[in-house]
């Protein structure tokens, strides 16, 4: 039996749900669903085959299925209702599931320097709120995820800049796991 994969955002912007396609192609073995809030690429998505579902996250949650890994990329820095969102999250990912957090790093160098200058951050002005490293882990310790694992994006760096990569990754990259009960 494959393993399932949910992908929350699974439409993306506006790249005709390239990073879908993406997940699917690096995870053959698996199956691969998808859920998101805007109704007329889900029916699109449906209508090319894809296993996905409508639903806006910050809402009750519902259940889909058990699965064995999240993906959550750029997504949690839209949401309004963190609670529904990780309830969702809970409910839908088995027992000892991966989560794989990506969102914005609001404290890389950029950031910090236009926060001097009273200045707006260069994120989307549909984000609801900002993540930093230690934000995102004692949000998810709190929320009952273990084994958490944080990474930042860089792969424009060389290595001996690498120790600055907190303030200069445009993005953090978070994997955990969440046990719902004990073995």
């Amino acid at each position: 039996m494959k393993q399932k994969i949910l992908n929350i955002g699974c439409c993306g912007d506006n790249d005709n749900w390239k990073r879908h396609k993406e997940i699917k192609e690096s995870n053959r073995n698996y199956e691969l669903y998808g859920i998101d809030i805007n109704s007329s690429k889900i029916k699109d998505m449906k209508e090319e085959g894809f296993i996905v579902y409508c639903h806006n996250l910050n809402n009750d949650p519902i259940i889909i299925e058990e699965f064995d890994m999240i993906y959550a990329e750029e997504i949690i820095e839209h949401i309004t209702n963190l609670d529904n969102f990780f309830n969702f999250i809970k409910i839908n990912l088995k027992n000892r599931g991966i989560l794989k957090i990506t969102t914005p790093n609001c404290c890389r160098l950029n950031n910090c320097i236009r926060a001097i200058f009273n200045k707006e951050q260069t994120e989307s002005q549909y984000h609801t709120i900002a993540f930093n490293d230690f934000i995102l882990k004692n949000l998810l310790l709190l929320k009952g995820f273990s084994n958490i694992q944080i990474s930042f994006s860089n792969k424009d760096y060389t290595k001996w800049i690498n120790i600055f990569q907190r303030s200069l990754s445009s993005n953090i990259i978070v994997k955990c796991e969440y046990c719902s009960r004990e073995d």
